[in-house]
Order: structure tokens, then C-alpha cells, then sequence
């Protein structure tokens, strides 16, 4: 089975353990992949090394997820159809995004979504943010991308403490591999990845 006929739910969540794994190149495929089935949004969390806006060519401006108006005002459109993005142009700090109370943006995002669209939302690497865990609370499904190295000693407490702040919703491991998707973003670099495990 393919992710895009396994995913159930509002919110599902992408992080991996270390910066450079893909998860914005792999979010943008699975995206695209999900497109025929229901109408998909993006978020763009990772605070430190935002880019989404750029795989869809979309350019930067002052009103992105940072701003003070409703996350429901700020999606904007992407070229493809039925696919929206909640961008961030630029890095930001950890305290920024503590501020931003996030859980509860979120959730109030949520009730603003119409329900059979899918939310996909890019999270900053779990070993340089605490942003995960909030995120994780609202989100029904959570993905972590594997590189092709192992996951380092130093990640075994943020992945604890992944598992506490999903409780007994599942987290969807999920293995880089070498070989090329054929259809996703032609333009763009591609990436296929496969699962490797789901614990919950």
C-alpha cells in the first residue's frame, strides 16, 4: 500500500532527527501523491530552515504563519489544484515559536478546515527544536524520516519524548531509499522513501 491510501485523519506531522533528511522535499511529494483523493494544506514549521513556499515557487512576503491574523486568513494557493500552503519565509528562534502558542493555533485552525481536508505539516528536526511535542498533541499521525546513517545516542530523548506526547496515537517511521519517484514534482529533486516500521 502506498502512504497516500494509508493516511487517515486531519493532521499529520513530519519530522526527522537531524536537519537535512528531506522531510520538505518528501512533504511535497506526498502531498502531490494525496491530491487526487482529498484537498490537501501545507504548513511550513520548520522554523529553522523554512522552504515549502519555495518547491512551489510561491514568493516571499510579510504574511506568513508568523503574523498576528488567524492561520485560516494566511494559506495562500499553490499552482496545483486543491492544494494550499501556510507558509514562513524566514528562520526564527525557538522562543518565537514558543510564543506563537502553536497548540492552540492549531487547534483553532482545525475547527477553521473544512474536514476532508488533509493538513500536512513540515516540523523542524526533533535533536534542534521542542516545537514537536506541541504539534504532536494535535496531530493524529506522526512521520519520522530516517536517513540512510543511524539515529544518534543524542536522539534518544527527544524520540522519548515524541512517544510521550503522541500518547497511543502511532508514529510512522519512515526509511530514505536511493531510488527516484516518476511522478511527483517534475521540476524538482526526488525523493521516494519506504516504511520501515509503525509503533505506536
Amino acid at each position: 500500500a502506498t502512504l497516500a491510501a494509508i493516511i487517515i485523519g486531519r493532521e499529520i506531522a513530519v519530522s526527522a532527527l537531524r536537519s537535512g533528511t528531506g522531510t520538505s522535499t518528501f512533504l511535497a511529494n506526498l502531498a502531490v501523491s494525496i491530491l487526487p483523493t482529498r484537498p490537501v494544506l501545507l504548513v511550513d514549521l520548520h522554523h529553522t530552515a523554512p522552504g515549502l513556499h519555495t518547491l512551489f515557487s510561491i514568493p516571499a512576503s510579510a504574511q506568513d504563519l508568523m503574523a498576528s491574523a488567524p492561520w485560516s486568513q494566511l494559506a495562500v494557493p499553490t499552482p496545483l489544484d486543491r492544494l494550499s500552503l501556510l507558509p514562513q519565509f524566514a528562520p526564527h528562534l525557538e522562543k518565537e515559536m514558543t510564543d506563537l502558542k502553536l497548540k492552540k493555533r492549531m487547534q483553532s485552525f482545525l475547527k477553521d478546515n473544512p474536514p476532508d481536508r488533509l493538513i500536512l505539516v513540515d516540523v523542524a528536526p526533533l535533536g534542534r527544536s521542542d516545537v514537536f511535542e506541541e504539534i504532536a498533541d494535535t496531530s493524529d499521525l506522526f512521520l519520522l524520516l530516517l536517513g540512510p546513517d543511524p539515529a544518534p545516542v543524542s536522539a534518544k530523548p527527544a524520540l522519548k519524548r515524541l512517544a510521550k506526547a503522541m500518547k497511543n496515537k502511532s508514529i510512522l517511521r519512515v526509511s530514505r531509499t536511493d531510488v527516484q519517484l516518476p511522478n511527483a514534482l517534475a521540476s524538482r529533486p526526488q525523493v521516494d522513501f519506504q516504511f520501515a516500521e509503525i509503533s505506536g
